[in-house]
């Protein structure tokens, strides 16, 4: 069988045809633009370290946990120049969030009774019900209280409850639990009963001391005796009445907590410093805070005053460094009704870190107000990162750079976003050590720069997007070329 004659080459086909294909040009721009691995850690630009103690030690797989305290705030302006070394000094990659904690809520469960017995005491000094679990058998949780319903206002009573299982031995369960309701003050009333634990009681007994009560009238009645046009006598009279106590129902229900969402980790910051100054012309009364820069979304402020209600402005410095402007307003008020005070002292605002803030209550005309202090609030904030400390475990925090440096880019975070659906998911919680010089430190030291950044660099990206344009060229006139051949 003869063979195939060798391919040949067409005449005029250059032998670097292929190196001017689109695709090989296109190809290799691509490898041109490709971004080359990030440089090394260099220790020398960060002046403070902390060591990282575990409380536990982790389970495999276990990532750790680590709050961030005032110290790191302070030497860290936009916490991207955070890192995390193990025991041999390589670095490990961490996620930066919120402590998330879960938010119960106490669901109260009817637990049915029915009334046994109803008596009065032969003086009148009180009225007695006995009561019986009606499923005592039941898994339903013991009662942890009792609500007294009645359609009286204005009224006080005392009330003793005791327990049993069988009936014949009885121990008290609460003494002189006072309810009570006042119309005169909207929302100032008391009809629950709190329970001990529980004791395995399936009778109860319920004792309203002085049910009936003798009270006098908002009317009084008036006679004059007149001689002449004038009075000469006048008689008052203060009219009573006699009230008796009307039981519409006893509730008993139980508690039940249940994890309905998660909420941020709250935290206070004490302030650095406070300093109070009174501006009398403005009828103000100024607080200049300085922290640590700490996250904060609230000041709680105290005051010694007894009865106020004023008006707050939390403002920030300006950008420019010359002003102050308003974050938040909101109202600072303190009263008492009945020996009962309700305080609303704090003032909510987004999350923001700054060294200095300033708060302003307007007094007007009123005095100003007297011991005033004040607290910031905000979210604990932690870092998270796979627990590899090496042969001895140990791991150091490096931060407070004083060149600017870019945020790390880890994939630490979206592995955590897959271990944080798994139910057994616990940090294993770690502390931060008190701040440290860091040996290695060198202040004329300068953060590399990266490949895309240097004068070669910008040469070889220039080149590249050239050849990427000229193999679009390229192709685009050759598909020209094999239209027209086509036609």
């Amino acid at each position: 069988m003869s063979q195939p004659p060798p391919p040949t080459r067409r005449p005029g086909r250059p032998r670097f045809r292929r190196l001017a294909d689109p695709a090989w040009l296109a190809a290799a721009a691509l490898f041109l633009l490709a971004p080359v691995a990030t440089a090394a850690l260099d220790p020398r630009l960060y002046p403070w370290q902390k060591e990282i103690r575990l409380e536990l030690p982790p389970a495999p797989g276990q990532p750790v946990a680590v709050a961030l305290d005032a110290e790191a705030y302070a030497a860290t302006r936009e916490l991207s120049d955070l890192r995390i070394l193990d025991g041999r000094g390589g670095e490990i990659p961490y996620a930066l969030e919120a402590a998330q904690e879960s938010v119960t809520e106490t669901l109260r469960l009817p637990c049915p009774v029915r009334v046994l017995a109803v008596a009065d005491d032969p003086a009148g000094a009180g009225l007695t019900l006995t009561l019986e679990l009606a499923d005592p058998e039941s898994r339903r949780p013991p009662p942890a209280g009792i609500t007294i319903h009645t359609a009286l206002r204005d009224y006080s009573r005392l009330v003793d409850v005791a327990g049993s299982f069988d009936g014949k031995e009885w121990r008290t369960l609460v003494e002189a639990e006072p309810v009570f309701e006042s119309s005169r003050y909207q929302g100032f009333s008391k009809q629950d009963i709190p329970l001990p634990p529980p004791a395995g009681c399936r009778l109860f007994r319920l004792r309203i001391r002085n049910p009936d009560d003798v009270r006098e009238s908002a009317f009084r009645e008036v006679t004059r005796e007149l001689r002449g046009g004038a009075a000469v006598a006048e008689t008052v009279r203060t009219v009573t009445v006699d009230r008796a106590f009307t039981l519409d129902r006893v509730e008993f229900w139980s508690v039940q907590e249940r994890a309905v969402a998660k909420r941020p980790v709250r935290r206070s910051w004490p302030p650095v410093a406070v300093t109070v100054t009174p501006a009398a012309k403005e009828q103000e009364t100024i607080l200049e805070v300085r922290t640590n820069r700490e996250p904060l979304t609230a000041f709680h402020l105290r005051a010694a005053t007894p009865q106020f209600i004023r008006e707050v402005i939390v403002e920030r410095p300006a950008a420019e460094g010359k002003g102050w402007v308003a974050v938040a307003t909101g109202t600072l008020s303190r009263y008492t009704l009945k020996n009962k005070t309700t305080d609303s002292l704090a003032v909510h605002f987004p999350e923001q870190r700054h060294e200095r803030w300033r708060l302003r209550i307007r007094n007007r005309d009123n005095p100003p107000l007297e011991g005033l202090g004040v607290t910031g609030e905000g979210p604990l904030q932690q870092l998270l990162f796979p627990a590899s400390g090496g042969e001895d475990g140990s791991y150091r925090l490096l931060y407070g750079a004083t060149k600017e440096l870019p945020p790390p880019v880890y994939d630490f975070a979206a592995v955590l976003a897959q271990l944080r659906s798994r139910p057994e998911f616990v940090p294993c919680p770690a502390l931060a050590g008190p701040a440290m010089a860091n040996p290695a430190f060198d202040a004329a030291a300068e953060p590399a720069v990266p490949w895309h950044q240097r004068r070669a660099g910008k040469i070889l990206i220039a080149a590249a997007v050239a050849a990427m344009v000229a193999a679009l060229g390229l192709g685009v006139f050759r598909a020209m070329r094999g239209v027209e051949s086509l036609g």
